[in-house]
């Protein structure tokens, strides 16, 4: 929630797989840079005023840069309901793969 001033946020989609490094890099180019950085990853851009709130979904890596004299305050919830879900169908994915990968057994007929 920003209480005074406003934040431009930055969302980028998880299967960029982007790591911390790559993200703070926004926050250091200088300003004729970054629309070319805005053209190569294409994140979602937006800019939360004094009373917003912005729910950043799981899994989306996020750069915040604040305009000016900024006032506000963040939570973040962990839901390892999502996790483990998310952690049982990668489980599924690679068994199905296996499966496809090793040859069919044949069933011999009995006499």
């Amino acid at each position: 929630v920003v209480a005074y001033g406003a934040k431009e946020w930055l969302l980028f989609p998880p299967s960029l797989n982007l790591d911390t490094n790559m993200r703070a890099e926004w926050h250091s180019l200088p300003k004729n840079r970054r629309e070319s950085y805005m053209k190569h990853y294409n994140p979602l851009r937006c800019v939360q005023y004094a009373g917003e709130v912005l729910v950043v979904p799981s899994y989306w890596p996020h750069a915040v840069r604040n305009h000016g004299v900024v006032l506000g305050t963040a939570s973040e919830v962990s839901d390892t309901r999502g996790r483990k879900e998310r952690t049982m169908s990668q489980k599924r994915s690679k068994k199905k793969a296996k499966r496809k990968s090793r040859p069919a057994k044949r069933r011999q007929k009995k006499k």
